[in-house]
């Protein structure tokens, strides 16, 4: 069992986005929704070779668990995670959390010795119970979860999903991008109408790029929980492998079916230093995101 809370971590903080009276509108429907790429063992050795005191993997453990326990999460959707078996299902589990998974079919961790990685949702047990689960290979080497959750406070549905895109910035790349998020919402079109759909991960996309604008397109009437004021509001960057940096990760939620409370804040450039990211305060080099939601349609009783 690993004790994160003495772990210290880059500042972060929630940020109000609606009036204390609006808040209280739907007070028992609130739940907190976030998702991280969190940089599979093995792949974090081989991408920053030159830091290996910021990636081995028992170094890392504890951050995450601090990361976690600071936003406590009600659904927690992780992308490029592996250890599934020795770590993140018992250490979440101990910490009333049940989830699904789905690895990829030929997962690059594994060519430096590490287990495969792939696609998580969790959520804590206490509050939701799994209804359905679609676990979707898409097109080329990734994959996507939808968990369907059925939510006891509310006694309704609400639909997480989770994907990791394919990176590269080369055309066949961008190509095979735009072909996983139309399988993926293919997928989603299908969902119920009056259903809340919140979607988090890494796209591998920047906002002002064409799967980003396929998902704001969809009839399922998304916006960005991060880009409220368009493309050009979204992070800087949400993730950091300097000199690169640039914003991949996203969450995308209805605003017809649920409202926006709070938001996990990002740190600053100066707040990282100038290592970037990892660091010695944080596990991976993509920032998590987080929102704290009120479902707006109450079920009839």
């Amino acid at each position: 069992f690993f004790f994160a809370m003495q772990t210290e971590l880059l500042a972060r903080s929630w940020e109000d986005l609606v009036n204390d009276g609006m808040r209280d509108a739907f007070p028992r429907s609130e739940f907190t929704f976030m998702t991280w790429n969190v940089l599979a063992d093995g792949l974090a050795q081989d991408q920053f070779r030159l830091r290996r005191e910021d990636v081995e993997w028992d170094i890392r453990m504890p951050k995450f668990l601090a990361e976690i326990e600071r936003v406590n999460p009600d659904i927690l959707c992780l992308g490029e995670a592996n250890h599934l078996d020795d770590f993140w299902i018992p250490e979440l589990s101990r910490r009333g959390y049940k989830g699904t998974h789905k690895l990829k079919r030929k997962s690059p961790a594994v060519m430096y010795g590490a287990p495969p990685d792939g696609s998580a949702i969790f959520w804590r047990s206490s509050r939701f119970s799994l209804a359905r689960e679609r676990l979707i290979n898409l097109k080329g080497n990734q994959v996507a979860v939808v968990a369907t959750l059925y939510d006891s406070v509310t006694a309704a549905n609400v639909i997480a999903v989770t994907t990791h895109l394919k990176a590269g910035g080369s055309p066949a790349e961008e190509a095979i991008r735009a072909e996983q998020i139309e399988d993926l919402l293919t997928v989603l079109r299908g969902l119920p109408a009056t259903t809340p759909v919140i979607l988090g991960g890494d796209l591998n996309d920047n906002p002002f790029g064409p799967v980003r604008r396929a998902l704001l397109e969809a009839p399922l009437k998304f916006t960005s929980a991060y880009g409220l004021a368009g493309p050009e509001s979204e992070p800087v960057f949400t993730c950091q492998d300097l000199p690169f940096q640039g914003c991949l990760d996203y969450i995308m939620l209805q605003p017809h079916l649920v409202r926006m409370a709070q938001r996990m804040s990002l740190p600053t450039p100066e707040g990282i230093g100038r290592r970037g990211l990892p660091n010695t305060r944080y596990p991976s080099d993509h920032l998590s995101l987080a929102v704290r939601l009120q479902v707006l349609v109450q079920p009839t009783v």
